[in-house]
């Protein structure tokens, strides 16, 4: 299946994130800069034309001005060890051949930020999801397709082979008996998720 193409807002983090890395090798690149003799160091105008980033940028960084991501980084909802558990969480059942529905994913989500907000969390925004999917391009969001035509269409080699790449990784995490392992068919696990939506 082709990848849906990145959308205004994501290839807009894209260049974002790009100008950060470019902005935090330039940075290190002065520091290493700074420890030379004076008469042999770059000025920080031919750092940052080297790495194609704003002087004024630079030269603030330098004087230990935070970056734009870090602020951003402070206005999420999430802490980032709570943004990278959620992360996680939906690539896990995605891999296995079960996404979750945006509807889902804002049910995880405040499942965490209630766990340690309380009741002063009053429930994510209603944009919060697809600002969240465009912050991680390894979640793809996709429309599916009805049960049998899809598994007429996925039922190839490397399907099966990534089933059981997805079956071993269950095995060797839980290690299962026998009794506990069930051939039960897929539609009687997702009540409702088999219908056409987008995941």
């Amino acid at each position: 299946m082709g990848r849906k193409p990145l959308s205004k807002l994501q290839k807009k983090r894209n260049q974002h994130e790009d100008l950060h890395q470019r902005k935090q090798r330039a940075l290190a690149a002065y520091q290493a800069e700074k420890k030379k003799p004076e008469k042999e160091r770059r000025s920080i105008r031919t750092l940052a034309t080297t790495f194609g980033v704003p002087p004024s940028s630079l030269g603030h960084l330098s004087r230990g001005r935070r970056s734009q991501k870090d602020y951003a980084r402070d206005k999420e909802l999430l802490l980032e060890a709570e943004d990278v558990v959620l992360t996680q969480h939906l690539l896990l059942p995605g891999n296995r051949g079960f996404p979750l529905t945006p509807r889902m994913i804002a049910e995880k989500a405040n499942a965490i930020l209630k766990a340690r907000l309380g009741d002063a969390h009053k429930g994510i925004g209603k944009r919060w999801v697809t600002r969240f999917m465009s912050r991680h391009p390894q979640l793809q969001e996709y429309r599916s397709t009805g049960l049998e035509r899809a598994r007429a269409n996925g039922f190839t080699k490397a399907a099966v082979k990534l089933f059981q790449q997805a079956w071993q990784e269950v095995y060797d995490e839980h290690s299962p008996e026998p009794p506990y392992m069930f051939a039960v068919d897929e539609t009687g696990l997702m009540m409702g998720v088999a219908l056409s939506q987008i995941v």
